[in-house]
């Protein structure tokens, strides 16, 4: 997106929505508001009141009111146009964890130990990274116009597994993608790799076959 930026593609007009927030956040600690800042937002000219985020250091007692109000707000919006997604090694969606009904929304939720494992090196160590976060829900991903889901790397092969090949369950988020009217996946050949085309492509009659996987 940055590349594109530079050769000419404006970001003024575009509205950000923020996924998910850890919390609780200390007012010095950046968060996921603070990497996307650093990362993106300072490159492209989206403008600061076009950047939507519940922030992480909210009061508990406000959170249920600051969930349904982002709901509205997404509503008021008309939608989202383009949900762009990672995948955890539980196979969440945002921080939708393994559980995670496909009728949720915006909400607070308590991290699992891989999630929490991931994000050690923001926070320093796993003892620093808060126990919860805020997340928009599965419903939430599902009613977006179109869904992109990217993932690079052998350690997101199992989950792109489970979430491709394997039934739509909450115990694997991801996989309610598989009910998204114009849900898309992008992978790398690592990430991909176990998948049947990949790991069996024998099996699969319309198999591209290329150098790599022959050699495999």
């Amino acid at each position: 997106l940055i590349r594109l930026h530079q050769e000419g593609l404006s970001f003024r007009n575009v509205v950000l929505v923020v996924g998910y927030e850890y919390y609780p956040l200390a007012k010095e600690d950046a968060g996921c508001l603070g990497q996307l800042e650093e990362q993106f937002i300072s490159k492209v000219e989206i403008l600061p009141a076009n950047v939507i985020a519940i922030p992480g250091t909210l009061a508990k007692e406000e959170i249920m009111d600051a969930c349904a109000a982002y709901e509205r707000t997404i509503q008021d919006l008309g939608g989202i146009d383009l949900m762009l997604l990672g995948i955890g090694r539980g196979g969440n969606i945002a921080f939708n964890e393994p559980g995670s009904q496909f009728n949720s929304e915006t909400r607070l939720v308590l991290l699992d130990n891989n999630s929490r494992a991931d994000a050690s090196e923001m926070f320093g160590n796993t003892e620093s990274v808060p126990v919860s976060a805020i997340t928009i829900g599965i419903d939430t991903i599902l009613k977006s116009r179109e869904i992109l889901l990217v993932a690079w790397g052998e350690h997101k092969a199992a989950p792109v597994a489970r979430a491709i090949e394997q039934d739509a369950s909450p115990a694997c988020p991801a996989s309610a993608l598989q009910l998204a009217q114009n849900a898309h996946i992008a992978l790398d050949l690592s990430a991909a790799d176990r998948l049947t085309r990949i790991s069996k492509p024998w099996t699969v009659t319309s198999c591209e076959w290329d150098d790599q996987l022959i050699r495999k």
